[in-house]
């Protein structure tokens, strides 16, 4: 009897853990249409609520209205898109969930209380993103990965400790991050994590300082150190040279490789100076350029910067320096080197 009390047990705990793991992750059926995003794509937030428009060299052209908050989007060039989409204020940090799509299908993640950093690979088969389970910085899961197509979430705890939201896809299955080990007496390394085959190894080690930034170029890296009050960007070919892209940038806000110009594009502070501002850096002259002047007054400490096939750059920022002004939308086109606004009215944008 007793041996049967504990297979049932067994049984009806088992059944629970499937039921919870198949509530977690789960295929949804898609309501209503999923508005046609274009290259880029602007979210007007309106309290609990958003706009969407498609973004285009012209100006914006609204595809969508009084859809959930969307806080984060990150796609591939397949048509895959992930959104972080808003449910609610929390104590510590916003509760809020994940929406895949991928093949005219919608899946949702929710086994956590809040994730942010959405990254996903070239194809659109691989999702990464930072979760935390309830509402406390101490419940940090650190970096995971969703395979789009087996549903499965892979939680990235190997050797090194992975610092913050420092990571890059280097292609399908490789993703670059910084790491930390109890061991290291230094700043760290970037490290290379195959999720096809769930395996970590050192892909650098040559780090003089905190990485805080890491995006793909081409076919290599550009990332950012900082020591102290200073701080540097540089170029790691794929042979693992490095190479001083400048040392005049003290704070980046976001940066994009521009694949038709080969140039660096950042928003950030300069040193020697106290205002924000977008720059542009061939890669084959390391000269920083700055985009914008008194147009617009303000670079938005939050932008993103978006770089659409053409080359064309689009960021947000504020026309005045009024404090709690809103955003608009702006574009900087390297052909004739002209700054433009698109928008024709200011609020809460977000472009990806």
């Amino acid at each position: 009897m007793k041996d049967l009390l504990i297979y049932m047990l067994i049984c009806v705990f088992g059944l629970a853990i499937l039921t919870g793991c198949s509530q977690k992750i789960r295929q949804q059926a898609i309501e209503g249409s999923i508005p046609a995003y274009g290259q880029v794509t602007a979210f007007l937030n309106n309290g609990g609520l958003s706009d969407v428009y498609d973004v285009r060299n012209d100006g914006l052209y609204k595809i969508g209205s009084g859809i959930e908050k969307i806080d984060e989007m990150a796609g591939s060039k397949s048509g895959s898109i992930a959104q972080v989409i808003y449910l609610k204020r929390g104590e510590n940090m916003d509760n809020n969930r994940i929406a895949v799509y991928r093949n005219d299908k919608k899946m949702v993640l929710d086994y956590f209380f809040s994730a942010s950093d959405l990254l996903m690979n070239p194809s659109g088969t691989r999702l990464a993103y930072r979760a935390y389970i309830n509402d406390s910085y101490g419940s940090a899961q650190g970096l995971q990965i969703f395979g789009i197509e087996s549903r499965e979430v892979d939680r990235v705890k190997k050797q090194a400790m992975i610092s913050g939201n420092v990571y890059a896809w280097q292609d399908d299955d490789n993703i670059i991050y910084y790491g930390v080990t109890s061991e290291d007496e230094s700043y760290g390394k970037l490290y290379r994590y195959n999720a096809a085959q769930k395996k970590e190894e050192v892909y650098f080690d040559g780090l003089k300082g905190y990485c805080m930034y890491l995006i793909p170029a081409g076919d290599g890296l550009i990332y950012m150190e900082s020591y102290g009050e200073k701080a540097a960007l540089y170029y790691l070919d794929k042979n693992n040279n490095k190479t001083l892209i400048t040392s005049e940038i003290y704070e980046l806000y976001d940066a994009d490789y521009n694949i038709v110009t080969k140039e660096l594009v950042l928003a950030g502070i300069r040193e020697g100076e106290s205002m924000a501002a977008v720059y542009r850096i061939p890669m084959d002259t390391f000269i920083l350029n700055r985009v914008n002047y008194d147009f617009p007054k303000v670079v938005d400490s939050k932008t993103t910067l978006v770089t659409d096939s053409e080359g064309v750059l689009y960021f947000t920022g504020k026309t005045s320096g009024q404090k709690g002004a809103g955003l608009d939308v702006f574009k900087y086109d390297y052909r004739n080197g002209s700054v433009s606004i698109l928008s024709d009215r200011s609020g809460d944008y977000k472009i990806y």
